[in-house]
């Protein structure tokens, strides 16, 4: 597996890493938790796992494919589909342009 750093912000709670999977050769999205937990069971508790553990899959929502805790570091990672982009990268592109009200509401749909 190989796996580079996309993360543009050093502050960010997240890390979000970009693998390739050398088997089938898909590319991948691995967001990491940078909170260390004290317990395998407050992992289960964190709200972005139990919204992910509840929805169906659907092909209009990125696919999941792994949830794992590293046994070196003890973070959680979550390997999904990649996307071209997420939507700071597409908002901070548009360089102070604005979004028309039928995409701000499609956007606002998509993340309610």
């Amino acid at each position: 597996m190989i796996i580079n750093n996309n993360n543009s912000s050093s502050n960010n709670r997240n890390n979000n890493l970009t693998s390739v999977m050398t088997k089938t050769q898909n590319i991948v999205a691995i967001k990491t938790m940078m909170t260390k937990l004290n317990t395998l069971h407050d992992y289960t508790r964190v709200r972005e796992i139990k919204f992910i553990l509840s929805i169906p899959t659907n092909k209009h929502i990125i696919q999941i494919f792994e949830i794992f805790i590293d046994n070196s570091n003890f973070q959680l990672h979550i390997v999904m589909e990649s996307m071209e982009q997420n939507l700071y990268q597409l908002m901070k592109n548009r360089r102070h342009c604005y979004f028309s009200i039928p995409t701000l509401k499609s956007i606002l749909a998509q993340i309610l």
